[in-house]
């Protein structure tokens, strides 16, 4: 059975504050859909000004981190349509100072895989048949502190069903999902920046490298116990993500996805459990930036952190 339900309202909604969403434990989800409204005088409001960073929690430990811009963009790789994107809805055409309301995804199943069972066996369950139950299962909004804003307010809605997780031959509850690790790498200089310190546990789907709009990313390279397992410019990239049916439109200069498992299938992730070393190379054409700073992050498969 099917559900598709508004869940229970945030706590701590205000501009400046840490929105949070306790989610039901017992079912199985496929999406936490997000809903948020804004308007600022003076300007006319967008994703960013609702939607800071989100980060969703099991059992208190984050297992996923992104801001709204950077879910909203890789969504829209990732699905291939708008569909999967955020939505936002004003009165006609947008104007300053008009109240819009706009809407975000969370997926954790992932409706652009080819295959049924790809799809929904990414979503995540929170009870199993034995009785185990995750503790807890949250949602944290970083509202930002936009001047001149008013009528804010946010929802989430799931669409659910009330399958129980798997268990392993012993009995135990299995939990493979698909968690997003974000961090911020420094760069002061130009050329070749080194960045060696990944998780070497699961299956890696993808990185997605977010650089500075004077400092684009222009070439990655990966090494994994010294067997380079991808080397590709930016321009290349962007065609071989168009042949695999990826958005072509969600690829702007600042963005360099790194999809491993483009062929839809889950199994042709990059296994990094029982390697010894990686090392990613970003180049960097210039230094120009006031703020150096390059985002990434990394969507692994494999139990919760």
């Amino acid at each position: 059975m099917r559900y598709y339900k508004e869940l229970q309202p945030f706590e701590g909604v205000g501009l400046g504050q840490t929105a949070t969403l306790d989610v039901p434990i017992g079912p199985r989800y496929h999406t936490i859909q997000l809903v948020g409204t804004l308007k600022i005088t003076g300007a006319q409001a967008d994703i960013g000004n609702i939607f800071g960073t989100i980060r969703v929690k099991i059992n208190g430990r984050t297992q996923r981190e992104c801001t709204g811009v950077e879910l909203n963009t890789i969504n829209y790789l990732l699905g291939g349509d708008p569909a999967y994107k955020d939505s936002i809805e004003h009165p006609g055409n947008p104007q300053n100072g008009d109240t819009i309301r706009i809407s975000i995804p969370i997926h954790f199943a992932e409706p652009w895989r080819k295959s049924y069972a790809a799809s929904y066996n990414m979503s995540w369950p929170t009870a199993w048949p034995n009785g185990k139950r995750l503790q807890s299962f949250q949602i944290e909004v970083d509202i930002p502190n936009t001047a001149n804003a008013s009528n804010l307010s946010l929802k989430a809605y799931a669409d659910y069903d009330d399958t129980l997780g798997a268990l392993d031959t012993n009995g135990n509850p299995v939990m493979l999902i698909s968690r997003w690790h974000r961090r911020t790498v420094p760069y002061t200089s130009a050329g070749e920046r080194h960045i060696t310190d990944i998780d070497l546990q699961g299956w890696l789907q993808q990185i997605d490298v977010f650089s500075q709009s004077s400092d684009p990313v222009r070439e990655i390279r990966m090494l994994v116990d010294n067997d380079e397992v991808f080397k590709s410019t930016w321009w290349a990239n962007y065609h071989l993500l168009d042949l695999w049916g990826m958005t072509k439109g969600a690829i702007s200069s600042t963005y360099f996805p790194v999809v491993f498992d483009r062929t839809d299938n889950p199994a042709d992730a990059l296994l990094l459990t029982g390697r010894l070393s990686a090392d990613l190379i970003l180049t960097l054409p210039s230094a120009n930036a006031t703020t150096k700073l390059v985002t990434i992050i990394y969507q692994y498969y494999g139990p919760p952190a």
